[in-house]
């Protein structure tokens, strides 16, 4: 499921895929993105660990290195991932229950 703060559950729209790649345009190739929790976390193609506040200080960055989280230098401007899908079905407005 891919939402934001925006969420607008009657413009919702379904389809079922799988996910080939995903790219962030400043971090690269990404193998794994994790939104449970207040506290993203993101693991890199070749491996590195970071996670990314999103309530406190949104943006701030850590990374996982010598076994501990340490405060990240790295920068991140825009947090929109690219995600391409292998196959996908067509797409269809989301049904509402109450």
């Amino acid at each position: 499921m891919l939402y934001n703060t925006l969420w607008h559950p009657e413009d919702a729209v379904i389809a079922r895929g799988t996910i080939s790649a995903i790219r962030h345009p400043e971090l690269g190739a990404v193998r794994k993105v994790d939104t449970c929790g207040l506290d993203y976390t993101i693991v890199l193609a070749d491996g590195m660990e970071l996670t990314v506040n999103a309530e406190e200080a949104p943006g701030d960055l850590s990374e996982w290195v010598e076994d501990r989280w340490r405060a990240s230098s790295r920068r991140v401007r825009d947090w929109r991932f690219v995600v391409e899908f292998e196959s996908l079905s067509e797409p269809k407005q989301a049904e509402l229950h109450s």
